[in-house]
């Protein structure tokens, strides 16, 4: 059980939507996502079948490994919060790497992206989702490099329930650039903000020349360290991965005007300035149960 494998189709689902030219024209694809169960012997028959066919694949990590109920890193141990899920995520995209999903030092041509997880702001809220989120990102990127992994064109990314629903009320400092505009309650926004803080081999700690990586946690009133107020300090440039690597992705009831109007705020507000990379935003309807 180390990934759920989705099917990508460009050419089914979204019955009824004769916007996604509009779509296209703005740099968003429209991919269908089918699931489906591969045994880890098969994984390399699967992709070069996947391959050989004209598809791509988006592998997803396990659900398990965050979520409570099956004791993920969501959850809290002693007196610390959950949400550090770089250790779990790490471990498991080792074995994941070493398997049929990669060769030669590369992945699989089949393989379009890694799907960190899906709805993890609505599980968990923002403040804790994007944590496990940034922590999980983080975990892979290191077990891409100690596997000695090139990402190649794969991308990274995670479906956020609320991505196409930010506010966008009118506000002086809505329209400035990074650090300087304010978020409003802008999901892309946040999760770019807290991708770009600065990663822990840039941060010693003070007379130590330590590398910091982890949860810095700002004390809550009752005395607890709480993850809430407190950020993520990742081991690698998370910032610079997702200028390069990172894939928006959008409900398939999303509207254009939601999804248009989300991105353009979004690149309106990071700083250093960039493009809109090709290929950088999907709109996915993604079937929830396996066909019969």
């Amino acid at each position: 059980d180390l990934a759920l494998f989705w099917l990508a189709s460009a050419w089914k689902g979204f019955e009824g939507r004769d916007d996604l030219p509009r779509l296209r024209v703005n740099g968003v694809r429209a991919l269908q996502l089918s699931p489906c169960v591969v045994r880890l012997s098969e994984y390399q028959d699967f992709l070069d079948r996947v391959w050989t066919e004209g598809m791509t694949v988006v592998v997803e990590l396990p659900e398990h490994l965050f979520l409570l109920e099956h004791g993920g890193c969501l959850t809290p141990v002693g007196d610390e919060v959950g949400g550090d899920c770089y250790d779990t995520v790490r471990r498991l995209s080792r074995k994941l790497l070493a398997s049929g999903l990669t060769r030669d030092g590369m992945y699989h041509p089949a393989v379009e992206m890694v799907m960190l997880a899906r709805d993890m702001d609505a599980i968990a809220g923002d403040a804790l989702g994007f944590t496990a989120l940034l922590s999980a990102w983080d975990g892979l990127l290191d077990a891409e490099h100690e596997m000695g992994i090139q990402p190649g064109t794969v991308g990274i990314a995670a479906l956020l329930s609320g991505a196409e629903t930010s506010s966008r009320e009118p506000a002086s400092c809505y329209h400035l650039r990074a650090p300087a505009a304010c978020l409003r309650q802008h999901t892309l926004r946040a999760f770019w903000s807290q991708a770009n803080m600065t990663p822990g081999w840039a941060r010693p700690t003070a007379g130590q020349g330590l590398v910091r990586r982890g949860l810095q946690y700002v004390m809550e009133p009752s005395g607890r360290r709480g993850a809430v107020n407190g950020t993520y300090v990742a081991h690698n440039d998370l910032g610079a991965t997702m200028a390069s690597r990172w894939v928006h992705t959008f409900e398939a009831t999303s509207s254009v005007e939601e999804v248009v109007g989300t991105l353009r705020s979004f690149y309106e507000f990071i700083s250093p300035a960039l493009p809109p990379r090709r290929e950088s935003s999907v709109l996915l309807d993604v079937l929830r149960r396996l066909p019969a």
